[in-house]
């Protein structure tokens, strides 16, 4: 891994409105905010880059990726880059076969998602072939709620495995799952409009990225140490 500063890792946050943190009751930058906490707590020299907004699908992503200076920039000078995208890819389909919703349309869908989501990650590796990547897997937030309308469940099982297997396709490359997370019962996970994750929920996303990144940061925070990097005041 290739380190572009002397101080401290660089963080870039790349997607949707998980990302940004919408549903976080305590406007803290949902699951990143909870990462910048534990990085607090440990000492940990870690400068996160937040790029997430609401409402992007992986097009969207993609133009940003294309066009954006600050993402470029930030992608280009990351030690690691978390992605959540995709979610805003299935609700489209949702909006645009509202009258005629069935698995067929999801899995034509799946294939252009997939394409867009490799598009994505080449993109990066060529700006950075040298950051660790993690891809954020989907939850279902309507458990209980739409099991009758239509197979959600195996629709979110089929995305989430796409998403893992383009991902993993590249050395740099971790998938990070997500979906059990969100199944868990008699506790509640999602804000008031039942769709993003509550301060709760981004805690619990937010403690398992941190155990799947622990142990790089800690690698390169030791190589820093090492080579007698004296910290910033």
């Amino acid at each position: 891994m290739k380190n572009f500063h002397t101080d401290r890792c660089e963080i870039t946050a790349l997607g949707d409105s998980l990302t940004q943190g919408v549903g976080d009751e305590t406007n803290s930058e949902g699951y990143i905010g909870v990462l910048k906490g534990y990085f607090d707590q440990t000492d940990t020299r870690v400068a996160i880059n937040n790029f997430g907004k609401r409402g992007n699908r992986t097009d969207q992503l993609l133009t940003r990726l294309t066009e954006e200076e600050a993402i470029i920039d930030s992608v280009e000078e990351a030690d690691f880059i978390l992605v959540t995208i995709g979610a805003n890819d299935l609700m489209q389909v949702v909006k645009n076969n509202a009258l005629n919703l069935n698995l067929d349309v999801f899995n034509e869908e799946e294939q252009a998602f997939k394409t867009r989501l490799t598009d994505i990650f080449e993109m990066i590796n060529d700006y950075n072939p040298d950051a660790e990547i993690y891809l954020l897997g989907f939850f279902n937030p309507f458990l209980g709620y739409f099991d009758n309308v239509i197979a959600l469940n195996e629709i979110l099982t089929s995305w989430n495995q796409t998403g893992k297997e383009v991902i993993e396709s590249y050395s740099n490359g971790h998938h990070i799952d997500l979906y059990d997370l969100f199944a868990l019962k008699d506790i509640s996970l999602l804000a008031d409009d039942n769709f993003h994750p509550n301060k709760t929920g981004y805690t619990l996303i937010g403690a398992r990225v941190y155990n799947y990144l622990k142990q790089d940061i800690d690698t390169l925070t030791s190589e820093l140490s090492s080579n007698n990097v004296s910290p910033e005041s």
